[in-house]
């Protein structure tokens, strides 16, 4: 199960990255995503990097 941990870390910090720089505007200002959705995809992120943590 050691490919399922991997996973839901890379997974979590992609999220993570994606709801930051989703809700700064980067790399597109025109496509900055609202506060809500920015903090469900860093939550979300949050969440698969705890369940990697707990992946045996």
């Amino acid at each position: 199960m050691a490919v399922a941990k991997w996973l839901l870390y890379i997974i979590g910090i992609i999220l993570v990255l994606m709801g930051i720089l989703g809700y700064l505007g980067i790399p597109y200002p025109a496509l900055k995503d609202p506060a809500w959705h920015a903090a469900l995809k860093i939550i979300i992120g949050l969440v698969a990097l705890w369940g990697g943590t707990k992946a045996e």
